[in-house]
């Protein structure tokens, strides 16, 4: 389940402390900062907890706990990044002696970006796509899969459209002292 930050302080330029309240004190706690397993399992024997963030100074992220109860799986995080690698799949002809991979990037001509031997691959072919898919204001991207056989006749074995885009400007978060000790005026902008 995912837990409800109550509270954060900060520690250091890159530090802050979370705090927040486990729905047992034998559940397992995971924190994930942008994607990436930091700290977990963490069982500290109480409902009460409080752990260090390290987030680099100057950048926001991303920060989710799962707390997990005896016997419940290991949580994933809910974070996803832009996917401008996407995975391609098909199938794999018998007959097929290469690939050839072609892209088309908006307002471009159709490029030949792989030519790879079918022999490293079993009946289903799996590739990351090999360029990095660029979406700035949002673009559509062609990729086509060619199989070659031993007399050189290309077949299409696949294609796909891809619709992408950049993420927004992420928001800023800014923490600094107070007016009295222990109070914080926190800034949040774009």
């Amino acid at each position: 389940m995912l837990a409800t930050i109550t509270k954060l302080t900060v520690e250091s330029a890159d530090t802050m402390r979370a705090h927040w309240t486990a729905p047992a004190a034998t559940a397992s706690s995971w924190l994930f900062v942008d994607g990436v397993l930091q700290i977990g399992p963490y069982l500290p024997g109480a409902a009460d907890r409080s752990v260090v963030v390290i987030v680099e100074s100057g950048r926001t992220a991303q920060i989710e706990i799962h707390d997990m109860l005896v016997g419940e799986p290991t949580p994933a995080s809910t974070h996803e990044m832009p996917n401008v690698l996407p995975t391609m799949r098909w199938a794999r002809p018998d007959d097929a002696d290469m690939y050839r991979i072609y892209h088309i990037e908006p307002g471009e001509n159709e490029v030949l970006v792989l030519e790879s031997a079918a022999a490293g691959f079993a009946d289903r072919a799996e590739l990351k796509c090999p360029v990095r898919l660029d979406g700035q204001g949002g673009a559509w991207h062609f990729l086509r899969v060619e199989a070659v056989d031993e007399s050189r006749n290309e077949s299409t074995r696949a294609a796909w459209a891809y619709y992408v885009m950049e993420p927004g400007a992420p928001v800023s978060l800014s923490a600094t002292d107070g007016s009295a000790p222990g109070l914080f005026d926190i800034t949040i902008g774009v």
